[in-house]
């Protein structure tokens, strides 16, 4: 399923942006509920750790569009 598909793009933006490390910081943000936390947050996490790993720490950027 399409990341798109789950979140509006506004709300991926915002992950990119905030990076968030952890279930709460990743629920704060708007469009991300308990609900799609706990059922998508431990996929997102780890990707953003993957990224993250990657690319040499939290403060490399995502390009979106």
């Amino acid at each position: 399923m399409l990341g798109s598909m789950l979140f509006t793009e506004q709300t991926l933006a915002a992950v990119a942006a905030k990076f968030p490390q952890t279930p709460k910081n990743l629920s704060g943000i708007k469009g991300i509920g308990p609900e799609k936390t706990n059922r998508y947050g431990a996929a997102i996490l780890t990707m953003i750790r993957t990224y993250e790993h990657q690319k040499g720490g939290v403060e490399a950027q995502v390009i979106l569009f």
